[in-house]
């Protein structure tokens, strides 16, 4: 079931540090959920670039920037996906992200899997 940042907080959960971030995303495929109901997977590189595709088919190329001070992971994407900075909380085996500039929740990663993986919606 879906917190806000605010009930995650409250629950004791807190923001992951950069250095937790690059443990638990950086160089790993990930399969996530997005608020507007879309579903995708998109693998995270070591070297700052990402490649994800949806459950629309539409494949995007991106970058991603942790920063080391506020602990924060920005996402900037070539098509019309969004862009933005957030914060992220690990919550019973799941990875959430908050956007930190509007407040509200984006996505959540459901499956974490180490290297990449093929890009396909199952995993």
């Amino acid at each position: 079931m879906f917190m806000s940042e605010k009930e995650i907080i409250e629950k004791g959960y807190k923001q992951l540090t950069a250095k937790e971030i690059k443990e638990k995303v950086v160089n790993k495929t990930v399969w996530g959920d997005y608020y507007t109901g879309r579903t995708y997977v998109t693998y995270i590189a070591q070297d700052g670039k990402m490649q994800g595709i949806n459950d629309l088919g539409t494949l995007s190329n991106g970058v991603y920037k942790i920063d080391e001070s506020k602990s924060t992971f920005s996402m900037e994407w070539d098509t019309y996906w969004d862009t933005w900075i957030g914060n992220l909380y690990e919550v019973e085996g799941k990875i959430y992200f908050f956007d930190s500039t509007e407040g509200y929740w984006r996505s959540t990663l459901n499956i974490i899997e180490e290297g990449q993986k093929k890009l396909v919606l199952t995993p």
